[in-house]
């Protein structure tokens, strides 16, 4: 078995077991909407994880075509699923500014359905082989660039600048919860929509050759979501455990204090 497929396999069979747990707190409180959100970040993730091996592994320009065009897609629900979430958990975030960023993403997943085969090529004339973690994988060899890819890196600004804000509105606040969050579900977000924008743009212009990798680094914003949520979780039932002992004394006073009047 492939070194490529076994990190495949362990990131996404634990998104899947995250985005269960996650959806089993939701279906205990429906009042948390972020755990509600969270499972379709992880769930596109990983089906995104899925294009990915297949433009790994696919000798033919058309089938590569069609998987990016499904994998942009399938981004695009990641994009606002996970807006969405950071306006729910936050609630720091410019509502105008979260209209701007998913109107645009939105429009760039039209681009990929009408403006060619894909948001990023026009056509791919030729496959390299390249290897790549001790495996031989298909990366584009020539390729004509799609001009609408700037609206998909505009939407990657746009949205990258609506955690932002919301972070540091959230970071100002000064609870040490707050900060917490801001920095590790917030910075990782920014830091990986750059990352994603960066990658998909150079393989895009032909100045990297390089796998189409986009869901691996999402992995790990998956990771510190699920850790600060965990802690949130945590924190929860301590103060739930506080308040049954404050119930249980309370009870033991006012019998104690009936028990004193006869």
């Amino acid at each position: 078995m492939s070194w490529i497929l076994v990190i495949w396999s362990a990131s996404m069979g634990a998104c899947l077991i995250l985005a269960l747990m996650h959806l089993l707190v939701w279906c205990r409180d429906f009042r948390s909407l972020p755990n509600l959100v969270f499972p379709l970040i992880a769930f596109g993730i990983i089906a995104m994880g899925a294009c990915e091996m297949i433009l790994m592994r696919t000798d033919s320009p058309g089938t590569y075509l069609e998987t990016i065009r499904l994998g942009h897609l399938l981004y695009g629900i990641v994009v606002a699923a996970s807006l969405l979430f950071i306006h729910c958990l936050f609630h720091t975030g410019r509502r105008w500014l979260l209209a701007l960023a998913i109107a645009l993403r939105a429009a760039a997943v039209l681009a990929n359905e009408t403006t060619g085969p894909s948001l990023h090529f026009l056509s791919i004339e030729s496959l390299d082989r390249i290897s790549f973690l001790g495996e031989m994988v298909s990366v584009v060899g020539e390729g004509v660039e799609n001009p609408w890819v700037r609206l998909g890196q505009l939407a990657a600004i746009a949205q990258t600048l609506y955690v932002a804000d919301a972070s540091l509105r959230l970071w100002r606040r000064g609870r040490e919860l707050d900060r917490h969050r801001a920095f590790w579900i917030g910075g990782s977000m920014v830091a990986l929509f750059l990352l994603a924008m960066a990658i998909a743009g150079m393989i895009s212009a032909g100045t990297l050759r390089a796998p189409m990798l986009v869901s691996f680094p999402f992995f790990g914003m998956v990771l510190a979501i699920s850790y600060n949520m965990s802690r949130d979780l945590q924190r929860t039932a301590l103060l739930a455990r506080e308040l049954e002992s404050s119930e249980r004394r309370l009870a033991l006073a006012g019998s104690a204090a009936r028990l004193a009047f006869w």
